[in-house]
Formats: structure tokens, C-alpha cells, sequence
């Protein structure tokens, strides 16, 4: 790749910590299952730089205002290599229309756990890519790096990230990716809605069918339907 001139990213800079970033523990809607067993054939396909993916899992819900995603996220370091990078967190978001949740940070070690979620335990930095253009988008990442992670740790990170781009309306659109280039041992899609409001799915290279389930919402008197789709590849 060829640089014809001088790089237009700025060093971030830390900002003090606003309303739009909070510790906080699961959203109630939220499922909590058990992590996935692990395969007998090799764990190779699974294993990137030191890291293993064990576990991916989104859950969406658009039962409020706007849209909450949840991510799961567990993973096993496997080389030193793989412990810095694992330890490096980064979660990139724009507090003019969304907020931030951290659940857990937590590290499991044998029978041990260690748990890093505290108030103020991570950074707040804005970086603008684009200042010579005099374009500034004014997205923040959170940004945290796990201490004394070791080889044959287990990663889990859990957070909710919630959005109300005025723009949409109440509307949402986005991918769901089951990743066949960097598969997870398991990865858990979620989908939580009214059954009055009309979603439409439109599903691309066979992925798992939806497993789909209806309950009535505590004191609301509304149907919510959660379709759920997993692969353990």
C-alpha cells in the first residue's frame, strides 16, 4: 500500500466519562445459557493468533424504544501472544444517540474467577480519523486492557449497547453473521420482537433455521416472540 502524504488520524485523546457509558448488571430479557461443549474433532478452525472462539452471542431486542444488542463474547487463550491480544478491549460507540453498558469483564482461571467490570475501569477516547477534512463524527471507544491474562485463561465479556438513531424512526436494519472465515466453536443469534410488529427476514447461504418461541412480556399485556438461531460449526 502506498502513503502519499501525511496520515489524517489524530492520537486519541481521553475524555471524561459521560452518562452514556454505565456499569450495569444482564438486561432482565436477556437469556443466559451455559457455554457450548467442545467439539472432539481439532479446535484448529476455531483458533486464530493464539486465541480460541468458543463462544458468540447476539441477542437483539426491539421491544423498546429504538434497538438493545447484547454480545457474549468467551474466549481461551492459548500462547502468551494470544493473552496480549485477547487483552486488549475496545468497544466502539456514539453517545449523541447510543449508550453504553458494561456487564462483566470476567476472567476465569481454573475453578477461580476475577471480575473487572468496576465503575470507571475503562477508558473513555474519541478519535477522529478525518480532522484534516474538518470532519468529525464524535463516536467514542471504550477501551480497557485486562491485567495478568495467562495462558490457558478463559475470556468473557458481556455488554449492551443501546441506539436511537433519530434518523430511523424506531426502524432497524442490520446483518447477522454467521462467520465462516473466523467460525466460533457456537455462535447464538437472538431476535426478540412484538408479534405485532412486522419483521422481515431474508436469510442468505442456508443459514441454521430459527427456532422460535412466544410468551407474554410481564405487565404489558404483549406478545414477544424470540426467534433463535445457532450454529456450532
Amino acid at each position: 500500500m502506498n502513503d502519499s502524504g501525511a496520515s489524517s488520524e489524530r492520537p486519541a485523546r481521553a475524555v471524561q466519562p459521560q452518562v452514556a457509558l454505565r456499569y450495569a448488571p444482564d438486561p432482565a430479557w436477556v437469556e443466559d445459557n451455559p457455554p457450548p461443549m467442545m467439539p472432539e474433532r481439532s479446535l484448529e478452525d476455531f483458533t486464530d493468533q493464539g486465541v480460541l472462539r468458543i463462544l458468540q452471542d447476539t441477542q437483539l431486542n426491539l421491544t423498546e424504544p429504538g434497538v438493545a444488542v447484547h454480545m457474549r463474547v468467551l474466549q481461551r487463550v492459548l500462547t502468551r501472544a494470544g493473552a496480549e491480544r485477547a487483552a486488549n478491549l475496545a468497544i466502539e460507540f456514539d453517545p449523541a444517540y447510543e449508550q453504553l453498558e458494561i456487564h462483566s469483564i470476567r476472567v476465569l482461571r481454573g475453578e477461580g474467577a476475577a471480575e473487572y467490570a468496576q465503575p470507571d475501569a475503562m477508558q473513555l477516547l474519541r478519535r477522529e480519523s478525518q480532522l484534516e477534512r474538518l470532519a468529525l463524527n464524535g463516536r467514542l471507544t471504550a477501551s480497557f486492557v485486562v491485567p495478568d491474562l495467562r495462558e490457558g485463561d478463559q475470556l468473557e465479556i458481556r455488554f449492551t449497547q443501546f441506539s436511537a438513531h433519530p434518523a430511523l424512526s424506531g426502524r432497524y436494519g442490520g446483518w447477522l453473521i454467521f462467520n465462516a472465515y473466523a467460525p466460533w466453536v457456537e455462535t447464538r443469534l437472538r431476535l426478540i420482537h412484538t408479534l405485532s410488529r412486522p419483521i422481515t427476514l431474508e436469510p442468505f447461504n442456508s443459514p441454521p433455521a430459527p427456532q422460535a418461541s412466544a410468551v407474554e412480556r410481564s405487565g404489558a399485556g404483549a406478545l414477544v416472540t424470540a426467534k433463535t438461531r445457532r450454529a456450532c460449526t
